[in-house]
């Protein structure tokens, strides 16, 4: 090949290598244009989706919408389920006759003849699990009734089922004595074995043996620690009926 032609092709080389230098330069350049406008690449279900900022904020806030809907909808489902939960409890389920404006007796009318019911009013519950306390009138798996001033017990969770349920009371180291009856209660399952502990300032000072529906109601009457600020009534392995506990 002649010098001239080997000049030609050199420069046939030189020139593609440049056009294809062109291109990717070229590509580049519109990537980074691209870039800079703020197109974005989301997935969206499985699938690239390219999409401006705009278009990926409105897509947010409509998953956002979505989200606070579904948590409004289980909120009102959950609300609605407490309140059926509590009118089958006020219509006699567990034979219960509740007065029209409960715990608002003052601390006179609240002592007994032997001191001061726990479950009044007179005593403050600083805090509780599972927990309800009524008066009137209840009933034991045996068939018995019972009238009382004030009782307690660990109720059920709506949605789970039963599980220990307890309070507490600040009894602000002005009592020693506590007494009260315990019976089964209509809705522990056959085959459960309640159990009734007390606590005073976190230390065990009760536990009860295994209450059943075929326990007949019992009567207890505990020594307080002198000094013990904080009294804890739990109650686990299934439901019982505290009757008129009584602090002296």
């Amino acid at each position: 090949m002649s010098k001239e032609g080997k000049g030609e092709v050199k420069a046939a080389i030189i020139t593609g290598v440049c056009a294809l230098l062109v291109g990717i330069l070229g590509t580049f350049f519109a990537t980074s244009a691209i870039n800079n406008n703020q197109v974005l690449t989301v997935f969206f279900n499985g699938t690239e989706v390219r999409v401006s900022p705009d278009e990926n904020q409105a897509m947010i806030d409509d998953l956002r919408e979505e989200n606070n809907s579904l948590k409004a909808e289980k909120e009102s489902f959950s609300q609605k389920a407490e309140e059926e939960y509590s009118k089958g409890f006020e219509a006699g389920k567990l034979s219960i006759s509740l007065p029209a404006e409960p715990h608002t007796e003052s601390a006179e009318i609240a002592a007994s003849a032997n001191g001061v019911y726990l479950f009044s009013d007179a005593i403050t519950q600083v805090d509780s699990k599972r927990w309800a306390v009524g008066a009137g009138q209840v009933a034991d798996p045996l068939g018995n009734t019972h009238d009382t001033k004030y009782y307690a017990h660990a109720r059920e969770d709506y949605f789970y089922g039963w599980d220990t349920g307890w309070a507490e009371y600040n009894i602000n180291q002005k009592y020693t004595q506590l007494s009260g009856t315990v019976v089964s209660h209509v809705d522990i399952a056959t085959g459960a074995e309640a159990v009734l502990t007390i606590f005073a300032d976190g230390a065990t000072i009760y536990t009860s043996p295994s209450i059943t529906r075929t326990t007949y109601p019992f009567e207890l009457d505990k020594k307080i620690p002198e000094g013990t600020k904080i009294l804890k009534i739990e109650v686990s392995g299934g439901p019982l009926l505290l009757l008129d506990f009584t602090l002296s």
